[in-house]
């Protein structure tokens, strides 16, 4: 546990609150030259000592983000882990800030000092969330997650109690989100683009004159 000895910190059990002075420099241009007006901002931090239970809904939580973002919450909550070709693997947060990095706090005087992020203030779990959310697609998670095709086959057999019940709350359809990414047509110019042309006056020599060749579709 983390402990903090400043006159600028206190806790009363339920909160931690914090003041912060944050130096910057104003600048203005006067007559004389430039003028440097040091400025001292003082900021009030406040956070609950306990996190209280929070739920997250999802926005497309049926889609390949949403279905792997519930599943690595759940793999992580009930410490699984499965084999691959590679070998045993465990679930884990690598790659999250408050999960699984670390802060400098500096010199103590033989070492640097490092804790962890999720130790410096009090910051909720992912383990701890309720999820739920919302999809134009009615399929529960598991199916989602099998679409998805991003866990391991053996991972998601272990999932399927916890993904199979949930169902996405209905959502509202709008088509243009499902037909942009149907099919997709990439046209790529290659063609020669540059040729010689005359500078003629009244088709060409101005922006003005280019227009209104366009417009009359006159030839050069």
């Amino acid at each position: 546990q983390l402990i903090v000895d400043s006159p600028h910190v206190r806790c009363d059990g339920n909160e931690i609150e914090t003041t912060f002075q944050y130096r910057k420099n104003h600048f203005s241009h006067t007559p004389e030259g430039l003028k440097v007006s040091p400025k001292l901002h003082e900021y009030l931090f406040k956070t609950q000592l306990k996190p209280k239970k929070t739920g997250v809904l999802l926005v497309g939580i049926g889609g390949n983000n949403g279905s792997t973002s519930v599943g690595a919450v759940f793999a992580n909550k009930k410490h699984m882990t499965w084999r691959t070709k590679e070998g045993l693997h465990t679930a884990n947060y690598f790659g999250s800030i408050t999960q699984a990095s670390t802060v400098h706090l500096g010199w103590d005087g033989e070492q640097q000092v490092h804790v962890p992020f999720n130790e410096i203030i009090p910051i909720l779990s992912p383990n701890d969330l309720v999820i739920d959310g919302w999809d134009i697609n009615n399929k529960n998670l598991y199916e989602a997650m099998i679409r998805a095709k991003v866990f391991e086959p053996e991972l998601q057999e272990k999932l399927r109690p916890y993904m199979e019940p949930i169902v996405p709350m209905p959502s509202i359809y709008y088509p243009d989100f499902i037909a942009s990414n149907q099919e997709c047509v990439v046209v790529l110019w290659t063609a020669n683009t540059e040729r010689y042309t005359d500078v003629t006056e009244g088709l060409n020599m101005t922006a003005e004159d280019i227009l209104m060749s366009i417009e009359k579709s006159a030839d050069e």
